[in-house]
């Protein structure tokens, strides 16, 4: 049974990459990163799974167009909204860093291609209460590196 449409307190659980069909293209391949996300929020839906592809790309969107998957994830849990050029200096090991960190998903519901009623994964908020002290990501920013505490973050 999918879990209700709400909004849940989750750790990320694992991050891989899979092959893919390219949308509208079957014939060719691409690649994705799969975030594997556990509730970890006390009650009926503890331990529940959901998943999330995200293109491997770091984009914060502009007038029209909204930020990747990705750069919501990544957002959500450090605190941040890194520029353009923080974007490009985010590699695989920040990202793989992001494993075992928590955030908020804005989980609904759909019908798939099948007809059955399954989740999907539309938002991405930072924890409401911070209930252990997390390891944040180190960006580099320039030539210099910043690290943001959990002190800094300003919810």
């Amino acid at each position: 049974d999918p879990l209700p449409a709400d909004t849940y307190e989750v750790v990320i659980d694992e991050i891989k990459d899979k092959e893919r069909p390219v949308f509208e293209n079957p014939s060719e391949t691409e690649t994705v990163i799969t975030f594997t996300f556990l509730v970890s929020e006390d009650g009926e839906w503890k331990d529940r799974k959901l998943w999330k592809d995200a293109s491997p790309v770091m984009w914060p969107g502009v007038k029209s167009g909204n930020p990747s998957t990705l750069y919501q994830i990544y957002s959500a849990i450090t605190g941040k909204n890194p520029s353009e050029e923080e974007c490009a200096a985010v590699d695989i090991a920040a990202i793989n860093e992001l494993e075992g960190q928590t955030l908020r998903l804005v989980v609904g519901q759909k019908m798939n291609q099948r007809g059955e009623l399954v989740n999907k994964v539309n938002g991405f908020l930072p924890i409401k209460n911070k209930v252990n002290e997390p390891h944040i990501p180190t960006v580099p920013v320039g030539e210099a590196e910043e690290e943001i505490t959990p002190d800094e973050i300003p919810f």
